[in-house]
């Protein structure tokens, strides 16, 4: 950032602007984010059905509280409390099992980028080798047309031999 003293003492700040480098997507970086996109959907979807079954065991909670003090004189308090207990354990129940659920994701979430690797360093182990193969393929060929073109001169040598073109 510049600083430039003006008349009057006033001060006018300049900051120069930076190019920023074009950014290129690989197909195994797409590969890597869709991954991680759906994952994160799952995550999301997991996450709005374990809120949802909060929020509905807590209105059932707020209902029965409200039974409870409607009814605190009557037989059904008794029978009240119990289902109160009953919720409850339901609830912990139900945020067990949402931890289950949040580990078994974390855990797939990482066996998948392990096997991401590992297939991204099997295409590129492949197409290395497919590469030296096929100069190697492309060399022999070659040798054997200059064989072939070698064994047409010598043939051509005697007038009994004809050479046909190559319809190619």
């Amino acid at each position: 950032m510049e600083v430039i003293n003006v008349k009057n003492d006033a001060i006018i700040a300049v900051s120069s602007s930076q190019q920023t480098s074009p950014t290129t997507v690989s197909l195994e970086s797409t590969g890597v984010f869709l991954g991680t996109v759906v994952s994160f959907s799952v995550f999301l979807g997991l996450l709005i059905k374990a809120i949802s079954n909060f929020n509905e065991i807590n209105s059932s909670i707020r209902e029965l509280k409200e039974d409870l003090t409607n009814h605190t004189n009557n037989e059904g308090h008794e029978k009240i409390l119990i289902q109160i207990r009953r919720i409850q354990e339901q609830l912990i129940t139900h945020d067990k099992a949402f931890d289950v659920h949040v580990n078994n994701y974390q855990n797939r979430n990482e066996t998948l980028q392990f096997t991401i690797g590992q297939v991204a360093q099997t295409v590129t182990h492949v197409r290395e080798s497919g590469k030296a193969e096929l100069k190697e393929v492309k060399m022999e060929v070659k040798e054997l047309e200059q064989e072939l073109k070698e064994l047409q001169k010598y043939l051509q040598k005697y007038e009994t031999f004809t050479i046909r073109e190559n319809e190619r």
